[in-house]
This record gives C-alpha cells, sequence and structure tokens, in this order.
C-alpha cells in the first residue's frame, strides 16, 4: 500500500503544483493589474 500511496503522490504532484499556479495567477492578476478598494470583498472583479 505504500508504494501505490507514493506512486500516486508522484503523479499527483505536478497537477497539484499547475493548480497552485493558476490559483497563484488568478489571485494576483498579471503584474499590471492594481487593485482597489473593493479588492478584498470581491477578488474576481480584477478580471
Amino acid at each position: 500500500m505504500d508504494r501505490a500511496l507514493a506512486a500516486a503522490e508522484k503523479e499527483r504532484l505536478p497537477k497539484r503544483r499547475d493548480l497552485g499556479v493558476a490559483v497563484m495567477q488568478e489571485r494576483l492578476g498579471d503584474g499590471t493589474t492594481k487593485p482597489d478598494a473593493d479588492w478584498r470583498s470581491n477578488p474576481s472583479a480584477l478580471h
């Protein structure tokens, strides 16, 4: 069972990394967008 879990974890790591990067890009934008006062209440408004 330990080998199966380790193999599954190894397979999932790139997907987790990509998901984490996508979340950060969505939250932080492209670096040229300046958050306004509404950003905290509605972060999706930046896009």
